[in-house]
């Protein structure tokens, strides 16, 4: 679980980015939890 976690923190918060840039700001402004909640796991890790 600990392995998937930590590829899912990474994976989650490529795709966010990815999918952030082909919606474009709907999406971010759309879903602003689930940034935030990537970028926090992520500053965690850090």
């Amino acid at each position: 679980m600990w392995s998937s976690s930590s590829i899912c923190v990474t994976t989650s918060r490529k795709e966010w980015e990815v999918e952030r840039w082909e919606i474009g700001l709907p999406k971010a402004a759309k879903s602003p939890g689930d940034g935030a909640k990537v970028v926090t796991p992520h500053s965690n890790l850090t």
